[in-house]
């Protein structure tokens, strides 16, 4: 299920992401692109049930990135929110991220 959401979530992200947030190559096709969760991480997800998980892997959390950056060279977190920020703007960013640390019960992932 969390595999599918995250393969269409990509297929989405690519007609936003169109050159690796890192390195600037294009990103073309589904050739050694990997997705990101740059926000909140996978690592933090962990423990939370799978339909939380799901809500996490969203446009507000996820980037598109080359393997070779993502193996070598992920972006910070800081990183990823302030591109997120250029697209969307600084209050929807802010809003969905509370909505996603909402899902967290005691524990709460980092703060950007």
């Amino acid at each position: 299920m969390i595999s599918r959401v995250r393969s269409n979530l990509k297929r989405q992200l690519m007609f936003r992401d169109r050159y690796c947030l890192q390195c600037g190559v294009p990103l073309i096709e589904d050739v050694n692109i990997d997705m990101h969760e740059g926000i909140i991480s996978r690592a933090e997800m962990m423990g939370l049930p799978d339909e939380k998980k799901e809500k996490l892997f969203n446009q507000y959390n996820c980037v598109l990135i080359c393997h070779n950056c993502n193996v070598n060279f992920p972006p910070k977190r800081k990183e990823v929110w302030d591109y997120l920020v250029s697209v969307y703007g600084k209050e929807k960013v802010e809003e969905e991220y509370q909505k996603m640390i909402s899902l967290f019960k005691s524990r709460r992932p980092l703060k950007v």
